[in-house]
């Protein structure tokens, strides 16, 4: 019921970008609109619209407001890119993406940059915004603010790997798949390091189980899943190979896990981005 006490008609959509979800009401002639929309495609820039903060946001449109409808901009096809990517099934633990011989391209080149997270926001970006498949490489200085390496050996899950489309978790090298039969080799679950922070804003361009926690450096954070470390990576950062991290005592683990909390590490990384999205492929990691 409006002022005047007339009725128009409402409609309460949901939407999100890379930063959290909320709500958008439509009213009266407006709503014709949502007939056209298509979710997890359809992008919205909203200029001036009014909000308040409940235990969502909820945003909604007044005489100065406006609505752009799938605007041609970097920002828009990164965030189309993320909610399709958001509608697909995510492998449990993807391979490492670059090819030996360019690791060792990276291991020798001249220049070898230092990059914050920060920095690889800002670059991630311009190369969007180019429409470039450059891959950059360079190092981050983090801290690792999670670790969960105790929970996911008792858990079975140390180890993980996708076979015909199902989810395989174990505390072994190699399994047997119970669809096809075939021996599985698992490598190790990358969800034991949970996350990475910096201070000046996150990582959101950069598109999360051996639960490693949130890393982070002076300028944000990077959460869990964001990055595919390699075999050689994951050595280096636990000290030894996922063979011996297998049979090693319980009370070593959990020392090795409190060592490997609150530590700043180097790591050496790659970004080439696929459909406007991409993951931090660490090949190297320094403590």
């Amino acid at each position: 019921m409006n002022r005047n006490g007339t009725t128009s008609e409402l409609i309460s959509i949901g939407i999100f970008d890379d930063t959290a979800d909320g709500q958008l009401t439509l009213y009266s002639s407006m709503c014709d609109s949502v007939s056209l929309f298509i979710a997890s495609k359809t992008v919205l820039l909203i200029s001036n619209p009014g909000w308040r903060i409940e235990k969502l946001a909820r945003l909604t449109l007044s005489g100065n407001s406006r609505i752009d409808i799938d605007p041609d901009m970097g920002d828009a096809r990164r965030l189309r890119a993320l909610a399709q990517k958001l509608t697909k099934k995510e492998h449990v633990n993807p391979p490492f993406p670059i090819a030996d011989s360019l690791v060792d391209d990276f291991k020798t080149a001249a220049i070898r940059a230092l990059y914050t997270l920060a920095d690889v926001d800002d670059v991630a970006r311009s190369l969007s915004n180019k429409r470039s498949k450059e891959t950059i490489a360079g190092y981050l200085s983090v801290i690792v603010t999670e670790l969960n390496i105790v929970t996911t050996f008792r858990r079975n899950m140390l180890m993980s790997n996708e076979c015909c489309g199902i989810p395989i978790f174990a505390n072994n090298i190699e399994i047997k798949c119970k669809q096809c039969g075939r021996m599985v080799k698992l490598r190790i679950n990358p969800r034991i390091v949970s996350g990475l922070h910096s201070s000046r804003k996150s990582s959101r361009s950069i598109p999360d189980a051996f639960q490693l926690g949130a890393l982070l450096d002076e300028t944000g954070q990077i959460s869990s899943g964001k990055l595919i470390l390699s075999d050689a990576a994951w050595s280096q950062l636990l000290g030894r190979t996922s063979e011996q991290l297998l049979h090693t005592p319980i009370d070593v683990l959990r020392y090795l896990e409190e060592r490997v909390l609150f530590l700043r590490i180097t790591m050496g990384f790659a970004l080439n981005l696929e459909d406007e999205i991409g993951r931090l492929a660490i090949w190297c990691v320094r403590s």
